[in-house]
């Protein structure tokens, strides 16, 4: 479906869609913006009186709720706002000059951010409003938007007439004490972050959104990318602040879930990851700027990114989108290897959406794959003291661009076989050539290898049982003949080096050896390879690694 080039198109279609597709306290995705949302006239609404509006549509914006209202310093917003009421901010005046702490705040920040995107970056500044909500300068109203059915962060609304203006409301004190409902009804904190620092984001992803509607636009679903690039000015500007965290991690956690050729805005949070992923290699403010140029010249967001990442950096998506691979298995405790993510030891690691276990004589899967989505997948290999790759960990990346075409967003299939090489003709050994990888209809298929997952360490001396399959109620771990304390710290990782756990324990005879006896083993420890630390105080005892292969 194409549409002719019109920049009224962009919130004509934006407002209808919106997607609620979390019910999780820690993700609060629903919550972030409300610019896309289908509710959000429901707030202007209270703003400015249900007469003023004809259904959805805000006829006049003369007069609102909030009686009072003050120029920023540098003479680019109005700041509307009460001090009583349920929309009051708190009358704090520290340095006395009349209004309250918090609005002289909100008055700086966004200040601060316009002189970054307009000044800084060269982003075109948002259409005049031709003096509705009281003057030439652009309106910023606060009040209680962090309670009940209809709570964000912010929300721009647009207007038209004749040029689409626009005016951004946001909350009052941004409390971490505001609780809402959510889609599934359930009443949970609406913030993740709090106070002066969610407003100066807000700031900065609200009004880029403001920015964005001075450029004309042409593809049905640019909101996606209008929400990457809000996303990104947050964690642009105002690098402090990490608010950002909470969308890589959920993007990380359930990776299979998001295509970046999805039409839902609520993704583009999540796809942040793959703008800074992009900026942090190329350090190129112009990118944001041509892909805002690039808006109204192509039908799509692929062809959007695509044609921009060529001619601001030489490169392409797909070949962007692979290199991503690598930054988003290199998250949480894996940052040690590479420097990726700027912040990538504040992340959570990277889930995988399959875990496997191989056993002779090969192992076989197959699931479906969204389009320009990801899938990373761990398999687990018989564990042996002389092996030091016992995991092996690959993502998948579908370039199917079929989509682009049909504009539908269906799955593809995948699958793929591992079996022992041995002398057989095969195009992708892996695990020392030991094993072969092969995919069936891997046309529009990425995939990216890591082998180093398991443990380099060796020891001389056995763990027992092993592998420990649940028939004994203990494992025993070799003790050094020097070493003759009756008591000894044991800490347990996986093979990414979470600790799982950590406690003293006792030292016994098993057989006239000495070793120190594990009973405390967690049932829900599931099968794998486990790495174990013996340490005395600071001391490191011994180190090696074993396996559980229950069979229930």
């Amino acid at each position: 479906m194409n549409f002719n080039p019109n920049k009224t198109l962009f919130f004509n279609i934006i407002c209808i869609l919106f997607i609620f597709i979390t019910d999780s306290p820690a993700d609060l995705i629903e919550r972030k913006c409300g610019t896309f949302s289908k509710d959000k006239s429901i707030i202007s609404k209270r703003l400015f009186g249900i007469e003023n509006f004809k259904d959805d549509i805000l006829l006049e914006r003369k007069d609102d709720i909030l009686p009072l209202a003050v120029k920023s310093p540098a003479n680019h917003f109005y700041i509307h706002y009460s001090i009583t009421g349920y929309d009051a901010v708190e009358n704090i005046d520290n340095n006395q000059n009349g209004i309250p702490d918090y609005i002289d705040s909100v008055a700086y920040y966004y200040d601060f951010v316009y002189n970054y995107q307009i000044n800084i970056l060269g982003l075109r500044p948002p259409n005049s409003d031709a003096h509705l909500g009281g003057n030439s300068l652009y309106d910023i109203y606060v009040c209680e938007l962090g309670k009940g059915n209809n709570a964000y962060y912010g929300l721009t609304y647009t207007e038209f007439s004749p040029d689409i203006t626009s005016y951004i409301v946001i909350d009052n004190n941004y409390s971490p004490t505001d609780s809402s409902f959510n889609s599934n009804g359930k009443f949970e904190q609406t913030y993740n972050t709090f106070g002066i620092e969610a407003m100066k984001v807000t700031a900065a992803h609200e009004f880029n959104h403001s920015v964005q509607l001075s450029y004309p636009t042409y593809s049905y679903n640019i909101q996606f990318i209008a929400e990457m690039s809000s996303t990104l000015l947050e964690y642009w500007i105002f690098p402090e602040v990490k608010d950002y965290k909470y969308y890589i991690d959920k993007f990380i956690s359930e990776l299979p879930k998001y295509s970046l050729l999805s039409s839902d805005p609520t993704h583009g949070y999540l796809w942040v990851s793959l703008f800074i992923k992009i900026f942090e290699t190329y350090n190129d403010y112009s990118f944001l700027k041509n892909i805002w140029e690039n808006a109204n010249k192509y039908e799509n967001n692929y062809k959007i990114l695509n044609e921009t990442l060529k001619e601001t950096f030489n490169t392409n998506l797909d070949k962007e989108l692979f290199d991503m691979t690598e930054w988003l298995y290199h998250t949480g405790n894996k940052s040690y290897i590479a420097p990726y993510y700027k912040d990538v030891n504040i992340l959570e690691p990277m889930k995988f959406a399959y875990y496997g276990d191989y056993s002779i004589p090969s192992l076989m899967y197959y699931n479906n794959i969204f389009p320009y989505s990801f899938y990373p997948i761990r398999v687990y290999f018989p564990f042996s003291l002389d092996k030091d790759k016992d995991t092996l960990d690959f993502i998948i990346l579908n370039n199917n661009k079929d989509y682009l075409i049909n504009n539908e967003l269906e799955y593809d299939k995948f699958s793929f076989n591992i079996f022992e090489s041995l002398n057989q003709n095969c195009d992708r050994k892996v695990l020392n050539n030991e094993y072969c990888l092969k995919f069936e209809d891997e046309e529009n298929l990425k995939i990216k290898i890591f082998e180093n997952t398991g443990s380099q360490i060796k020891t001389n001396e056995s763990v027992f049982p092993i592998p420990y399959t649940g028939e004994t109620d203990f494992i025993a771990f070799p003790i050094p003949t020097d070493y003759l304390n009756d008591k000894i710290h044991l800490s347990i990782y996986n093979i990414d080096n979470n600790c799982l756990y950590s406690n003293i324990i006792n030292i016994g005879l098993i057989e006239n050896y000495r070793v120190a006896i594990w009973f405390a083993i967690p049932e829900d420890f599931r099968n794998g390879i486990y790495l174990y630390k013996l340490s005395n105080i600071d001391k490191i005892i011994s180190t090696g690694k074993f396996s559980i292969e229950k069979t229930k």
